[in-house]
């Protein structure tokens, strides 16, 4: 009986050391893990301030700001008019995996803010959805990059707070970044009138409007291809 109380104790006080090493080896692993993480730079998200657009990025709505209407002239010299309302210049949340700034082999989860600034171009009677042209700031992921879009859509649903927007994309251009998408053609004749730095959107599937931009005067061309009408800038008024 005596030796097996003493068997009995020996195995008790061996379970209990192999509980104790057991729950050690998790507290100095969670210790590493909690200050490998302070320690690494990367873990933590950044938080910065608010990139707001260059005054050249504002330059493409400028035609439109101080107008309430632009004219459009189609093929056969009819006059049509599209009302500009709805400016909005605001800011908005964004949040990307980037490349971290310490260590260029980690990503990191940036955050901030964005200028964004709308404004919208509308004729039910001609086309039923009004057109929104959007610009807003962005650092191109996974780089840092900035990256000043200029869009333009149709039967949008736009959400300041999360930056997220709906609708037909129908033109595109970045400002920053050589795109893949637009094209820059010198000029550009159309109804007899010639316009200088003309940007155009190759989309491989067509949208239902074509649109042709440039800076000093924003739409200049607009082409339905449901109806086969083409409008031509002319003025704002």
């Amino acid at each position: 009986m005596i030796y097996h109380y003493i068997s009995t104790q020996i195995i008790i006080t061996m379970t209990h050391y192999r509980l104790f090493k057991y729950w050690a080896l998790i507290a100095v692993l969670s210790f590493c893990l909690i200050s490998c993480e302070d320690e690494n730079p990367c873990s933590q998200p950044t938080q910065n301030e608010v990139l707001v657009l260059s005054d050249t990025a504002k330059s493409y709505l400028s035609n439109y700001t101080t107008a309430e209407k632009i004219i459009f002239v189609t093929a056969s010299g009819e006059e049509i008019s599209f009302k500009i309302s709805n400016f909005k210049d605001t800011t908005s949340t964004y949040s990307f995996a980037g490349t971290c700034e310490e260590d260029a082999t980690l990503l990191q989860s940036i955050n901030g803010l964005t200028q964004v600034q709308q404004l919208s171009l509308s004729n039910p009677s001609e086309i039923s959805g009004p057109l929104f042209i959007n610009l807003h700031n962005f650092p191109n992921p996974p780089s840092r990059i900035l990256s000043e879009m200029i869009t333009v859509t149709i039967h949008e649903l736009f959400s300041p707070a999360s930056f997220e927007i709906e609708g037909s994309y129908l033109f595109e251009h970045n400002l920053n970044v050589t795109s893949q998408t637009s094209t820059r053609a010198d000029s550009l004749t159309l109804n007899g009138k010639v316009f200088y730095d003309v940007l155009e959107v190759n989309f491989t599937n067509q949208p239902a409007l074509e649109i042709k931009y440039t800076q000093s005067e924003g739409i200049i061309f607009i082409k339905d291809y449901t109806t086969g009408k083409e409008y031509v800038y002319d003025r704002t008024e």
